[in-house]
């Protein structure tokens, strides 16, 4: 007879929303979101009308995706999306995370 010695782990609450509510979750690939005049992958980089173009596109995808939360990928500068979330009214008061932007490689972000 063999005997487990692992204890029993209480199961995580179901998540009630109330009658008619939901939530979009999203992502959202940034394709290499730098600030303007740095260099990335050693020789890449953007103009200042290409990362204002780029801002503009990103932002406007954003507002059409109405998503409540957003996973990113691809960011390099959180200064720049943070940039993008400032002009983009629905989301210019929501929380940013990232993974150790440091501008040397590409991370990941959660935006709710």
């Amino acid at each position: 007879m063999i005997e487990s010695s692992r204890t029993a782990q209480p199961e995580a609450p179901a998540v009630t929303l109330p009658h008619n509510k939901s939530f979009k979750v999203g992502t959202f690939n940034l394709f290499n979101l730098v600030l303007p005049d740095v260099i990335y992958y050693e020789k890449n980089k953007y103009s200042t009308e290409v990362y204002q173009r780029k801002k503009i596109w990103i932002s406007r995808q954003l507002e059409h995706m109405e998503a409540d939360i957003i996973g990113f990928q691809e960011l390099f500068h959180q200064q720049a999306l943070g940039e993008i979330l400032a002009q983009t009214k629905m989301y210019a008061d929501a929380q940013l995370v990232a993974a150790n932007p440091t501008g040397d490689k590409p991370v990941v972000a959660l935006l709710s």
